[in-house]
């Protein structure tokens, strides 16, 4: 079960359990292009993703909101 509720005029509030999360978290996540350019890639201080739901805050943007129907 999914809970949602709008948190501000930017972010989504997502209630729901930790493997739900789980699988959000890794459907809103994308490789940056070129990435391995970037200097905190070569430094091994970032993977190179861009994550769009956070999990820890369980926060999702607004305009996301038709893609987790």
């Amino acid at each position: 079960m999914i809970k949602v509720s709008k948190k501000n005029e930017v972010h989504l509030k997502i209630e729901t359990e930790p493997s739900i999360s789980q699988e959000l978290n890794d459907f809103f996540t994308f490789d940056v292009p070129g990435a391995k350019f970037m200097p905190l890639y070569r430094s091994r201080m970032w993977d190179g993703k861009a994550r769009l739901y956070n999990m820890y805050r369980q926060e999702l943007y607004v305009g996301l909101l038709p893609y987790l129907k």
